[in-house]
């Protein structure tokens, strides 16, 4: 499945991550609403939700989802930073929801196959970790 795919990018990002965190703690990742591309945004919300939920299930992380960004954030902060795209603004996000990680992607549909792209940032370095995609 393609969520499955998605999940070992993540742990491969863990992988190089550990390398420079040998606190031994989880690390703190946000799960960023994934933008929906040609389709209904009910596909997006629900796709982000079910990342979040499977994300949270992989060793050696803390996911942080929607609705614990809209409680940290407030609803307005939270409309305000779906605008976000690039790494520097995405790293003053992560700041303040106390992350090390920020996942953020999109879902879009090309003909009649469904594509998801996603990002994972290392806010502590401020650069784009991994990128993946999925059909």
């Amino acid at each position: 499945m393609m969520v499955l795919g998605l999940l070992t990018g993540l742990a491969v990002a863990d992988a190089i991550t550990a390398q420079t965190d040998n606190s031994g703690r989880s690390l703190r990742v946000a799960v960023i609403g994934f933008k929906a591309s040609g389709l209904e945004s009910e596909v997006a919300e629900n796709l982000t939700e079910l990342f979040t939920t499977e994300a949270g299930k992989v060793s050696g992380y803390k996911v942080i989802g929607q609705s614990e960004i809209r409680d940290l954030l407030g609803y307005q902060k939270q409309q305000d930073i779906l605008g976000c795209g690039d790494v520097a603004c995405m790293a003053d996000l992560g700041g303040a929801l106390g992350v090390d990680l920020l996942v953020t992607g999109s879902v879009g549909k090309v003909g009649e196959t469904f594509v998801v792209n996603v990002r994972l940032i290392d806010l502590l370095k401020t650069e784009t970790k991994e990128r993946l995609s999925e059909t």
